[in-house]
């Protein structure tokens, strides 16, 4: 079994603690007529941080396997269970990550309410900033457009005599996209400025943010 035992915050990285437990149980079946003592070899796993745990310890540590001893009365048989915990650390950069992991965090029960409310207050000020950008991404669409239609009229204006009833009409399209492109480009300087301002924010939030 994995239990996340601690959930914390340090400048933007979420980090948790998870405690492994794991039991290996021995059936042992003595069929003799005399009382035995079973020695059990069991993996020495040591090197991967793990510890016994219960009342059942080793009697002997050698370098790949540690040795338990079981005494086991004539003709019974009984079970054996070896039970051993580590503890894995483990870390997540909030800013390079989806939405989705930070969800993950705020659903946890182990995460404390400290930070939940920081997460909380993150997702804010990157739905802001996002939005940001999507209003960005639908200017320049619109504009690569503006540009292809005012080429277009640019060059039916070329071939087309004054005279034309289609002149007129031409040069009005023309000048009302030219003015639209205006309109558009000034509003994007003022767009990349607000999101610059916002991405700014929201990762100096994420910096500093901690919480335990």
């Amino acid at each position: 079994t994995e239990t996340i035992t601690k959930v914390k915050a340090v400048r933007g990285v979420i980090q948790t603690t998870t405690l492994v437990h794991e039991e290996k149980t021995y059936d042992i079946v003595n069929r003799s007529d005399n009382d035995r003592v079973l020695l059990i070899e069991h993996p020495n796993r040591k090197g991967q941080g793990f510890e016994f745990v219960g009342d059942n310890k080793p009697v002997e540590e050698v370098s790949n396997v540690f040795r338990f001893e079981v005494p086991v009365a004539a003709k019974k048989s009984l079970t054996y269970t070896v039970k051993e915990e580590r503890t894995v650390n483990s870390s997540v950069q909030i800013s390079n990550n989806p939405d989705q992991t930070i969800r993950l965090f705020l659903s946890m029960k182990e995460a404390p309410e400290s930070l939940k409310v920081k997460l909380t207050e993150a997702m804010r000020l990157k739905g802001i900033w996002e939005k940001t950008r999507a209003e960005i991404a639908d200017s320049e669409r619109r504009i690569k457009v503006l540009d292809s239609e005012i080429r277009r009229h640019q060059e039916s204006l070329k071939v087309l005599p004054k005279e034309a009833p289609n002149y007129q009409k031409t040069l009005t399209r023309l000048e009302e996209h030219e003015k639209e492109l205006d309109t558009i480009n000034a509003n994007l300087k003022k767009l990349q400025e607000r999101e610059s301002n916002e991405r700014r924010a929201y990762e100096q939030f994420l910096e500093n943010l901690t919480a335990e």
